[in-house]
């Protein structure tokens, strides 16, 4: 009877491991599978003599961009926040990716980006919105002669200094649409255009150098991005521009579902993120706070999450840490944790369930599987026996 008991043990722990261990990779595919996040929000000193053109260029914002994020007059402000940060859409491995709520454009290269680009694009009177869709590059023309269409006056105006497409023309298959230069920088950021994409001058060489005929042009229009980088989940929601009632409450939470992440906002903190709709990429889940269990660090796909003052794990993550089992009763939804002759139960009161998994409270967990927490800015440190 004791050789069979300690058998049947074991057997119940080595099955606490695999399901563990399969939740575990199941958490880390899910992740693997949301957009990626690039680029970084910084805070920058203007130099003198700087324009707000100049430091776009240099920084690669527009003057929405710059305006949503700092409060007061951007043309004078000594010190700027620059909303660096980029939830990118893998629409395509090689091409060109336009998101027009962010005016924003942005270039793929062998699955990755490798650029991007602040824009102009059309006005908000529908006849002038510039259009989605997957087109492609037709041609490619330095110092174009613009043709001006009827609603311009008709007629022809020779490459130079006034001519409204700047010196670099990037024509798309769709009729009088493309991306070009422009003589006025300071429309960078702006919803001005008659439905093209106007680019920073030193911008439109740089992408002109990029670009190859046939190679697509995706148009989507996104104002909820997603995007993971570094252990942390990113959320940026941008002003609905054509108002289209992508911001509407109901479509956001469609949005954050299509990529498991309905259950991270409360509907009071999603209500807060919509009337921001800054373009701001903010945390929405995990952070680059590190965490170590005896001193030695663990490994984390999705760093602590951190909610009116409480640090959360994902349960098959933390369970791993310490080397706990976790069951989970439906009938009660209720998640433990065991470790020994001690363990841990939380109903959804304590929890919040996201990609699938249960986020868990680090420091009740740990405390109750007779261990300590000590929390610093970079790093938490789980003390067990």
């Amino acid at each position: 009877m004791m050789r069979w008991g300690r058998w049947w043990w074991v057997a119940l722990w080595w099955a606490g491991c695999c399901s563990l261990g399969m939740a575990q990779a199941a958490l880390v595919e899910r992740l693997r599978k949301l957009p990626v996040s690039i680029g970084e929000n910084t805070v920058i000193t203007r130099q003198a003599g700087e324009s707000w053109v100049d430091i776009g260029i240099r920084e690669y914002v527009g003057y929405a961009h710059l305006r949503r994020a700092n409060a007061g007059n951007i043309t004078t402000a000594h010190r700027l926040f620059i909303p660096g940060r980029h939830q990118v859409p893998a629409l395509t491995s090689d091409g060109l990716v336009v998101n027009l709520p962010e005016l924003m454009d942005f270039r793929w290269e062998n699955g990755k980006v490798v650029a991007w680009y602040p824009i102009a694009i059309g006005r908000v009177t529908a006849r002038w919105n510039t259009p989605e869709g997957d087109l492609k590059v037709i041609s490619r023309i330095s110092n174009p002669t613009w043709e001006r269409p009827s609603w311009a006056g008709g007629g022809k105006m020779p490459p130079g200094p006034k001519n409204p497409l700047g010196d670099r023309w990037i024509g798309l298959n769709r009729p009088g649409y493309g991306l070009h230069g422009t003589n006025d920088p300071t429309s960078i950021g702006r919803i001005v255009s008659h439905g093209c994409i106007r680019h920073f001058p030193p911008h439109i060489h740089r992408l002109f150098a990029q670009i190859r005929i046939g190679m697509p042009v995706i148009i989507t229009y996104q104002t909820v991005t997603v995007g993971m980088e570094g252990g942390v989940i990113y959320l940026a929601v941008f002003p609905d521009i054509y108002a289209r009632g992508s911001n509407a409450p109901h479509n956001v939470r469609h949005r954050l579902a299509s990529f498991g992440l309905d259950g991270a906002l409360t509907a009071p903190e999603l209500a807060r993120r919509i009337a921001q709709a800054d373009g701001i990429a903010r945390p929405l889940l995990g952070s680059k706070t590190k965490v170590s269990v005896n001193l030695h660090p663990v490994d984390l796909p999705l760093g602590p999450t951190f909610k009116r003052g409480t640090a959360y794990l994902p349960v098959s993550t933390l369970a791993g840490a310490l080397q706990a089992q976790v069951t989970w009763d439906p009938a009660s939804k209720t998640v433990t944790l065991r470790r020994g002759i001690l363990h841990v139960s939380f109903a959804n009161a304590g929890t919040f369930t996201v990609l699938g998994t249960h986020f868990v409270p680090i420091r009740d967990t740990v405390e109750s599987l007779g261990g300590i927490v000590l929390f610093s800015r970079e790093n938490i440190q789980l003390i067990v026996w």
